[in-house]
């Protein structure tokens, strides 16, 4: 009698733990978390591109890039976009000021900001001391 218990007790701790083994393979691996790690040039005006560099950047990843600025967002054209470095755009109706990126990354429904600033200036003049102006013919 005490051999049936045995395996009838394997068998019922096998079934148990399969299911959570499963779903623990399906969390533990975990999903591409999105970093922005810094953004050149820090300074810049509406109509340049700047790029971002950091983590999980993908076109598989990231949907959308914004520019945030109080309850305002605003989106920006991604120009070039790889697992670790976007190149977007300023759009022109974005007003000066300090911006926080965010992005709108596959599989949620809200924005992931991150804690990266640009800083839009009115004219290429506007520059602090010592911030040297993009490359052009980008």
């Amino acid at each position: 009698m005490q051999r049936i218990h045995r395996i009838f007790l394997a068998v019922v701790l096998f079934l148990a733990i399969t299911p959570v083994a499963m779903l623990a393979w399906r969390i533990i691996p975990g999903q591409i978390v999105t970093v922005m790690m810094d953004v050149t040039p820090d300074h810049a005006t509406a109509a340049e591109v700047v790029t971002v560099t950091g983590f999980g950047l993908g076109t598989n990843v990231v949907r959308d890039v914004y520019l945030l600025e109080g309850k305002h967002a605003y989106s920006v054209e991604i120009v070039e976009q790889t697992g670790t470095l976007l190149r977007f755009r300023i759009p022109t109706n974005v007003p000066p000021g300090r911006k926080r990126l965010a992005a709108a990354v596959a599989g949620r429904a809200d924005l992931v900001e991150q804690d990266l600033y640009l800083t839009v200036v009115c004219f290429p003049d506007d520059r602090p001391t010592g911030v040297p102006a993009p490359p052009t013919g980008l």
